[in-house]
């Protein structure tokens, strides 16, 4: 009954995502090779990898490769460690796309490396020497930096993020900008406008947040 019940919750997951993730895989025709470019530092709970028609039980020291899906259940949570030293926690209940990598030391291409995040929760730890910088992108936004540490949460129409430390630019779909600093947030949402100024968000909302894209 167990084993019934949680695939029926990723079965629900892939529905809930199907026609965002139909996007996503268009912007995803690029050419190169898809070569490891993280490893599974740790996982508790339940997490699944779906790569091309196959789906893998995620576990430590997994190798992870551009265009490569996660999932976590309710109690899933995981932890990757990518080439230049990234970081990046995935919540409980999230779906993250790995769409673009590119090592540090190939200066032939200067996009950023990016990550969609359908919906869920990622905390993202990014080093000075990630020279490209990292973006996260969802539904409502994209979320950008060169050095820093920030969460995103995101469901079909809100986004919001938290800058932990560091500086994050967040962009709506309608092209306006905003510059996060250590300690301020915002939240993102499709049928409205961004706001002009971010806010600091209170002591329960970051604690929950940060405990949420945190292994023990």
């Amino acid at each position: 009954m167990r084993r019934r019940t949680a695939s029926l919750f990723f079965l629900a997951l892939f529905c809930l995502s199907a026609t965002f993730v139909s996007a996503s895989a268009q912007a995803q025709e690029t050419t190169g090779n898809l070569e490891t470019v993280a490893l599974v530092e740790a996982v508790s709970g339940r997490a699944v990898l779906q790569r091309g028609t196959a789906s893998l039980t995620v576990e430590a020291g997994q190798e992870i490769q551009r265009l490569d899906e996660i999932l976590t259940s309710g109690d899933g949570r995981l932890r990757l460690a990518f080439r230049d030293g990234t970081v990046i926690t995935v919540g409980p209940n999230s779906r993250v796309l790995v769409q673009y990598y590119l090592d540090a030391l190939n200066l032939q291409d200067e996009r950023p490396r990016f990550l969609t995040l359908v919906f869920g929760i990622l905390r993202a730890s990014v080093p000075k020497i990630s020279s490209l910088g990292w973006s996260v992108e969802t539904r409502a936004a994209i979320a950008s930096s060169r050095s820093t540490e920030w969460i995103v949460e995101a469901d079909a129409e809100t986004t919001s993020v938290l800058v932990l430390g560091g500086r994050v630019e967040v962009a709506d779909t309608q092209g306006s900008q905003i510059l996060l600093t250590g300690g301020e947030g915002v939240d993102v949402t499709l049928s409205q406008p961004m706001a002009d100024q971010p806010i600091r968000w209170n002591e329960t909302r970051v604690i929950e947040a940060v405990e949420r894209t945190t292994l023990r």
